[in-house]
C-alpha cells in the first residue's frame, strides 16, 4: 500500500506550499500503529523471537482492528518470521521492576506483505469516542474523567491506545457531574451522559455503569451510541480493571465493523474533489497538508485554483465513501449540501 503521489503545481501553489511546514495538522490520525511494547524473560534470540511475534500480533490488530488477525492462516506466516520484519527495537523496564520489549516494524515492508497475503488495513484516521464510566460503590457513586482519571482512567486509556482508538475521557465539570450524580437508574445515567457528549463532537459515546455485585465479581452495564445506532450489552468480571479492558475491546470490535470494512479499502476510483473556502495562502497549504494525510488518497493531482475554489483529481482507495469517511472524521473539511464532492474548508 506505498503511497504514490502525483501532484501538478502551478506557480503559486509552488510558493504556498512553503507555508504548510508551519500550519498545524488538524486530522484525527491515530499513532503508535506499527508500535508494541511486550514483556520478556531475559534477552536470549530465543526471548527475542518470541517478543517479536507477541508484539507483531499486537500490531496487527491496531492495523486491522480486528482481534481475530493473529490467528488467521494468512497472517501466522508474518508472526514466524516477526523479526525480519523489525525496524527497531529496545529492552526496557517495566514498573514491576520485569523487563520489557518494544519493538516497532518496519511500515512500508508490512503493509506490502499484508496486502499480498489480502489482509486488509484500517486507515490511520480513526473516529472519537467520549466514554462516561460511572463506578457506584458503598461510598458512592464516581465518576471517570477530568484532570485525575484515576487508576481506572489509566486503564481505559491503556487499553485504548493497545485498540488504537482515539478516546475523550469527560471535564467532570459542574454540569456533568451533577447530571450524572442525580440519575436514579440506568436509563437516566446513560440518557444523560449521551446527551452532554454533543459537547465533545465525538462520533461514538460509550456509557459504562459499573459496581461489585459480590466478592470478587464486578458488573459493568455499556451502552455504545454510534452515528444513530444504540448498541447494549453487559459484561462481568473478577476485577474491575479486567472489565473496563473488555469494554474497550468490545469497542473497538464494534468501531473496526464499522469503520473497517475490508472492502472500502479494497478498490480505487478517481473523484474529482472541489473545495470552497480556500481565501488566503494558509488555506491553501493546510488544505494541502491536510489530503496529504489520508489514508483514502493513493494519488492526487491539482487541476484548477482560482478565487472561488480549488479542484483536484484524486485517486480514492476505497471510492467516494472511503474519502467522506476520511474526511469526515478530520473536522477540516464539510461537505457542501447539494454539491456532490464538494467541500468547504471549515476555519
Amino acid at each position: 500500500m506505498t503511497r504514490k503521489t502525483t501532484r501538478r503545481w502551478t506557480g503559486l501553489v509552488v510558493a504556498l506550499l512553503l507555508c504548510a511546514f508551519f500550519g498545524p495538522l488538524a486530522a484525527r490520525d491515530v499513532g503508535g500503529l506499527y508500535n508494541a511494547t511486550v514483556t520478556v524473560k531475559d534477552r536470549s534470540p530465543a526471548e527475542r523471537s518470541r517478543a517479536s511475534a507477541a508484539a507483531l500480533g499486537e500490531v496487527l490488530v491496531k492495523l486491522t482492528g480486528n482481534r481475530r488477525t493473529p490467528n488467521d492462516a494468512s497472517a501466522r506466516p508474518l508472526l514466524a518470521r516477526a523479526s525480519t520484519l523489525l525496524l527497531q527495537y529496545a529492552y526496557g523496564q517495566a514498573p514491576d521492576g520485569g523487563l520489557t520489549f518494544s519493538a516497532q516494524f518496519d511500515e512500508h515492508v508490512l503493509e506490502r506483505e499484508l496486502e499480498e497475503r489480502g489482509i486488509g488495513l484500517w486507515g490511520k484516521q480513526r473516529p472519537d469516542t467520549v466514554v462516561f464510566l460511572v463506578l457506584d460503590n458503598a461510598e458512592g457513586r464516581s465518576l471517570v474523567g477530568g484532570e485525575a482519571p484515576g487508576k481506572l482512567g489509566d486503564t481505559l486509556k491503556r487499553k485504548a491506545e493497545a485498540r488504537a482508538l482515539p478516546v475523550l475521557l469527560p471535564l467532570m465539570d459542574i454540569e456533568e457531574s451533577a447530571a450524572l450524580n442525580q440519575a436514579k437508574d440506568w436509563h437516566g445515567l446513560s440518557d444523560g451522559a449521551v446527551g452532554l457528549a454533543g459537547r465533545y463532537g465525538a462520533a461514538a459515546v460509550l456509557v459504562g455503569q459499573l459496581h461489585e455485585a459480590s466478592a470478587q465479581v464486578w458488573e459493568v452495564r455499556w451502552r455504545l451510541d454510534i452515528d444513530g445506532e444504540t448498541l447494549e450489552w453487559t459484561q462481568e468480571g473478577a476485577s474491575a480493571d479486567a472489565i473496563v479492558e473488555e469494554g474497550v475491546d468490545a469497542l473497538g470490535d464494534a468501531l473496526a465493523r464499522r469503520y473497517a470494512e475490508p472492502g472500502m479499502l479494497a478498490g480505487a476510483e478517481r473523484v474529482s474533489l472541489a473545495v470552497t473556502g480556500v481565501r488566503s495562502a494558509a488555506d491553501y497549504a493546510r488544505l494541502a497538508r491536510y489530503l496529504d494525510t489520508l489514508d483514502s488518497i493513493s494519488a492526487l493531482f491539482l487541476r484548477t485554483v482560482d478565487n472561488q475554489r480549488v479542484v483536484y483529481e484524486i485517486t480514492a482507495r476505497g471510492g467516494r465513501a472511503a474519502l467522506a469517511q476520511a474526511i469526515g472524521f478530520g473536522h477540516v473539511l464539510a461537505p457542501v449540501p447539494a454539491h456532490s464532492d464538494t467541500y468547504e474548508l471549515l476555519p
